[in-house]
């Protein structure tokens, strides 16, 4: 598994609609399972990996910080974004949305707000341009 990999594999779910916790490759997905269908196609995190339900609203009415901890789990974070690693931003009370940094700026992410898995550079949207950014790279992953 290489960086290159993780981008041909997420670079696949480009233009799928955005479906709150949908996986199915032209049909739908959201942010969360655009991460885990790419990282489990490369071999990064277990293939019998449990997704537990997550409301589409969770970072207006709690502080659960489950996204945030399950990357954690399987991610170190890092300063410096390359190819193929995550990236995450505050929305509301937690961290809870994310995207794939295809050459940061530049992401692929699924996007309720456009509707779809989209590749953009960040400052072209104000609504993540303004926010903070983490970086996360998979655990196991090769240099």
């Amino acid at each position: 598994m290489t960086r290159d990999d993780i981008l041909a594999r997420a670079l696949l779910w480009e233009g799928t609609p955005y479906h709150h916790r949908a996986r199915v490759l032209g049909v739908g997905c959201d942010c969360l399972m655009l991460a885990v269908d790419t990282y489990q196609a490369v071999g990064l995190l277990p293939a019998d990996l449990v997704v537990p339900d997550y409301p589409r609203d969770i970072m207006f009415h709690t502080d659960d910080s489950r996204y945030l901890d399950n990357v954690l789990e399987h991610c170190e974070e890092v300063e410096q974004p390359q190819p193929g690693d995550l990236v995450m931003w505050q929305y509301g009370r937690t961290w809870s949305h994310a995207g794939i940094v295809l050459a940061w700026p530049k992401i692929i992410h699924a996007y309720a707000p456009l509707g779809r898995v989209t590749i953009m550079r960040v400052q072209d949207d104000s609504r993540l341009a303004r926010r903070k950014a983490r970086f996360f790279s998979p655990k196991g992953l090769k240099p």
